[in-house]
């Protein structure tokens, strides 16, 4: 990758929505929200973008290689929404995952929410992917400091979890500055402090 890295705030309207939501499921497909499919996810990007969330891209030579959706500390969170948008994916999830797997991820997340109401206030990064194209070439990195800075600029800090069993982003994680804070059944909650 010899070209730079640009990275956009994308508006809900944006095209890139839809390439963001594509590279999510592509790049991690074993999460519930990738598994209910791109359009579905695409619908729920613009939704958290026009409540005021932050979606940004990386660009390489106008393709999206990378995006980060960021949930902003004193926005409503519109959960509820996210669940019952587009009913029928959940099919999908289902036959991909199946009962006990679904159940347990839900029971997962019902955790790492409990964990986060105990955070300090904070930016919450609930996506960040990389095409597998451009990883190692520091678009996550660039991603990181674009969501950092916009939550040290509303003097916030940022938090992110991840499965246990995910080593390269728990490493990846650390060697951004950021500190484990919990620990649920199945993930790792980790916060940064703005400086």
């Amino acid at each position: 990758m010899t070209s730079s890295i640009s990275i956009e705030y994308v508006e809900p309207s944006s095209s890139l929505v839809d390439d963001a939501a594509r590279l999510h499921v592509a790049s991690l497909s074993d999460t519930l929200t990738s598994n209910r499919g791109a359009k579905t996810l695409g619908g729920i990007y613009r939704r958290l973008i026009r409540k005021g969330h932050s979606l940004f891209v990386a660009r390489v030579d106008n393709t999206v290689v990378g995006g980060v959706m960021v949930m902003i500390h004193d926005v409503e969170r519109a959960t509820l929404f996210s669940v019952v948008y587009r009913p029928w994916s959940w099919i999908s999830v289902l036959r991909h995952l199946g009962v006990r797997e679904l159940v347990a991820q839900l029971r997962d997340l019902a955790h790492v929410m409990r964990c986060n109401a105990r955070l300090a206030p904070h930016d919450y990064i609930v996506a960040l992917y990389v095409d597998q194209s451009a990883r190692r070439h520091g678009v996550a990195r660039t991603l990181i400091a674009r969501a950092s800075a916009e939550a040290t600029s509303r003097g916030v800090g940022l938090a992110v979890d991840t499965l246990s069993t995910n080593e390269p982003a728990r490493t990846f994680y650390h060697s951004v500055g950021f500190r484990e804070f919990a620990v649920t059944p199945r993930s790792q909650v980790f916060t940064w402090a703005r400086e």
